[in-house]
């Protein structure tokens, strides 16, 4: 059950919680400000360790709002207050939803929710605009299939193009987790989270506007 009244509640999930979605979290709690409220957690989290020693240094560098102060365990009652579920990858969404299956339909992963999000504004300019963030949330499961077709349509192309490898389907979705790898694979993880994150607030930026223009 998610909730219909306060600011849209985002949660972020990766398996550790110390390097992707404190990451994401960081980046769209100060993309978005008050209008959303963005909690992070993890699969398999250490409870208690902070962040990454590439998070806290990218974060400081930017000077985006902190992370919080050490890894927390995603629990069933995140998952029912959440509007919007963020995965790392496809294997994190895979775990939250064997933790609470009613889940699913708010279950994107982090690179995917951009592209759905800007679909399900898209298809709404052709009938009645979404009454704010969390409508345009509740729009966004009819759009993935749109999305995903999209996806498989350009791997199709590219197989018939003989266009070099074509990464499995679904694959462009997935934010790898690069935290134990070398340094450049950290640093490949630390770009596409923040890349993926304002991706999402392009769209979600847009409509919190319409909405704070709405009540003033």
């Amino acid at each position: 059950m998610t909730r219909t009244a306060g600011p849209l509640r985002v949660l972020v999930v990766c398996r550790a919680n110390v390097c992707r979605s404190p990451l994401a979290r960081a980046v769209l709690r100060t993309s978005l400000g008050d209008g959303v409220d963005v909690v992070a957690a993890g699969t398999h989290a250490p409870v208690g360790s902070p962040a990454c020693s590439l998070v806290r240094a990218r974060v400081e560098a930017e000077a985006w709002l902190p992370p919080t102060t050490g890894a927390h365990a995603v629990t069933v009652a995140d998952l029912r207050s959440a509007d919007l579920v963020l995965g790392a990858d496809r294997t994190v969404c895979a775990d939250v939803i064997a933790l609470l299956p009613a889940a699913r339909p708010r279950v994107f992963t982090l690179r995917e929710a951009g592209p759905v999000a800007r679909i399900a504004l898209g298809s709404a300019r052709d009938a009645a605009r979404p009454a704010g963030a969390r409508e345009l949330v509740g729009r966004m499961p009819a759009a993935r299939a749109i999305a995903w077709h999209a996806d498989a349509a350009v791997a199709t192309g590219r197989r018939r193009r003989g266009a070099g490898p074509v990464p499995p389907e679904g694959a462009r979705w997935d934010v790898a987790d690069g935290h134990l790898d070398d340094l450049a694979a950290h640093e490949r993880t630390i770009d596409a989270v923040v890349a993926a994150c304002h991706d999402l607030v392009d769209v979600l930026a847009h409509v919190l506007d319409e909405e704070r223009a709405a009540r003033s």
